[in-house]
């Protein structure tokens, strides 16, 4: 038996609903602080200003770098919070933040001194939130519904009641 994304969750009643409510919360507080930073990178500060900011911290690639950054940053942001195609927004997600806690942040921990703190929780966040699902308020828990829905009445229509022949040949 294969592990089926998203997984659900066993129980009922009062923990479903919170642990629902509360993944939308992490979906929408990550993605949104993931959609203005690549806002903040294409609008506020312009691709060209981020891009010299990139080569003066070493990125390889600098201008490609800020494209590629920017646009992960807000196309898998979104995705975060509309909750679709989650496991490949967190890989990209953690991806970006791996490379700037790699190559921008290290070796200081502390935001407040320039260091990988925030970054580490954004790429955990991501992977946590890729990986468990998005949840009831999804687009990709309404897929599954609607998938096993679906196999559900497959299943209950592939059950085949014995024909009145086939039970007299039987006797």
């Amino acid at each position: 038996m294969g592990l089926k994304y998203p997984l659900r969750p066993s129980g009922s009643g009062l923990a479903l609903h919170l642990r629902a409510f509360t993944i939308v919360i992490a979906r929408l507080a990550v993605g949104l602080v993931f959609v203005a930073h690549g806002w903040q990178k294409f609008v506020d500060a312009g691709i060209d200003q981020t891009a010299a900011g990139f080569d003066s911290m070493g990125v390889p690639a600098p201008q490609f770098s800020a494209y590629a950054v920017a646009s992960i940053e807000m196309v898998a942001g979104a995705a975060l919070i509309l909750g679709v195609l989650l496991p490949l927004a967190g890989i990209l997600l953690a991806g970006v933040m791996i490379g700037a806690l790699v190559m921008v942040h290290w070796p200081t921990f502390y935001v407040g001194n320039g260091g990988y703190e925030f970054v580490l929780v954004l790429a955990a966040a991501s992977l946590m939130i890729g990986f468990s699902g998005g949840g009831t308020w999804s687009i990709d828990g309404a897929i599954a519904s609607s998938r096993a829905k679906r196999e559900a009445a497959e299943a209950s229509d592939s059950v085949v009641e014995p024909s009145a022949e086939t039970s007299a040949s039987q006797n």
